[in-house]
């Protein structure tokens, strides 16, 4: 009897483990308090380097974000869409006092945050690709055609590439998962042949 107990009793405990694991996992990288806390860091550094003049596009921002969700080990800051980053600063720095907001800067960070809203349908893509779907749809709004041949053909051959890397991978994966298969149903099938000897 006692033989029957045992590998439940070891899966049970095994499971046990595993969810205590993936819950401590979740609870230090996606708690609200750490996005939170990461929030009021990146405003705060943010404030700083506008000061020491350092911030002068988006891209200065962007690596911002990352660089405080990395250590503040955030992970929701870096999923964060940057425009609704900047549209809770921008009404972060006019909760105060009106007469002391600085015009300038937000007036910079205002327009930040309409380019953003402008690009927002490439953020989808991956960096590269949304790149030149940026410069493919100002090519177009110039009314450049060779330039925006050029960049069609540029989005064109870089997702094609990506299509053949994701492939490349499914076709390594479905190899993994037949294995891991295989391997789980002899685990079965031994389990219960020592189950039952």
């Amino acid at each position: 009897m006692e033989t029957w107990v045992e590998p439940f009793l070891a899966a049970g405990v095994g499971l046990l483990y595993g969810v205590l694991g993936a819950l401590l996992i979740l609870r230090y990288r996606i708690s609200p308090r750490s996005h939170e806390k990461a929030k009021k860091r990146f405003f705060q550094d943010l404030d700083t380097r506008w000061e020491l003049a350092f911030i002068k596009n988006i891209e200065d921002i962007i690596s911002l974000r990352h660089a405080i969700s990395k250590t503040e080990k955030s992970i929701s800051l870096d999923s964060t869409e940057i425009a609704d980053l900047l549209d809770e600063y921008l009404l972060q720095m006019t909760s105060a006092k009106i007469e002391e907001v600085d015009k300038e800067k937000f007036s910079f960070f205002e327009q930040l945050v309409d380019q953003q809203r402008i690009e927002e349908p490439f953020s989808v893509l991956p960096d590269r690709e949304q790149r030149f779907a940026i410069a493919l749809r100002r090519s177009i709004e110039n009314n450049n055609r060779d330039d925006a041949l050029q960049q069609l053909n540029e989005l064109v051959d870089s997702m094609g590439v990506r299509l053949s890397t994701v492939e490349t991978e499914l076709r390594k994966n479905r190899i993994w998962t037949r294995v891991g298969a295989y391997l789980g149903g002899a685990a079965v099938i031994i389990t219960i042949i020592l189950l039952v000897f």
